[in-house]
């Protein structure tokens, strides 16, 4: 029973570790961002232009990882765009964003640890049931997600929303934290990531299938 539990700990560790950190460096990826406002026409329906999109995403990532407290404040050719509500969105976002990254860290220390003390068992017995079971529930994770995503993004979405936020995340589509930051965006960075975890999912299983059941 014992190591059950232990293989289910360090399988939901890795799947987390897996998860989170595909996460974060698509947070810290500027590329993706300008791809995606080429992508969703933000040039055009904020009148703006490269540099001014630069400076509102250093301020948007930057708030998000590192600001302690305090509302986001995003001007556009010299012009405040965010409302009261979406200010204060952005400070959920915040909250969750770095809570997030914290247990990341601390997942990671977790995971080291366990396997540190149980190294002769993992070396034996564990090191082939772990990669084996965090890969099948990467892939499997992934493919129902992606199912939901296909078959309704907004349902998706506005559920994700609902179970992680306040109520100040409706916005009329005159918004323009929607405008820099459309449907299509969270779109393309929910397939980045799922497909990336994918990817790493499909490694796993096959480096279990190769390690033999005893060292």
């Amino acid at each position: 029973m014992k190591k059950k539990v232990l293989i289910f700990s360090l399988v939901f560790l890795v799947f987390f570790i897996v998860i989170i950190s595909n996460f974060k460096l698509l947070l810290f990826d500027k590329d993706f961002y300008f791809e995606q406002y080429q992508a969703n026409d933000v040039y055009k329906k904020m009148q703006t232009n490269h540099y001014e999109l630069s400076q509102a995403t250093f301020l948007t990532v930057s708030y998000l990882t590192f600001a302690k407290e305090g509302m986001l404040e995003l001007n556009i050719n010299g012009i405040p765009i965010l409302t009261y509500n979406e200010q204060l969105h952005m400070n959920d976002v915040r909250l969750l964003m770095q809570r997030l990254l914290a247990l990341l860290k601390i997942a990671y220390v977790s995971f080291i640890a366990l396997i540190l003390a149980n190294i002769n068992w993992f070396n034996k017995h564990g090191l082939k049931k772990v990669f084996t079971y965090s890969g099948i529930s990467l892939i499997a994770f992934c493919i129902l997600f992606v199912f939901s995503m296909k078959l309704n993004f907004s349902a998706t979405f506005e559920t994700f929303h609902m179970l992680f936020f306040s109520g100040n995340y409706n916005f009329p589509a005159t918004s323009k934290l929607l405008q820099l930051f459309p449907g299509g965006f969270f779109f393309a960075a929910g397939k980045r990531i799922l497909l990336n975890s994918f990817m790493i999912g499909i490694g796993f299983l096959g480096f279990g299938y190769l390690v033999p059941k005893k060292i």
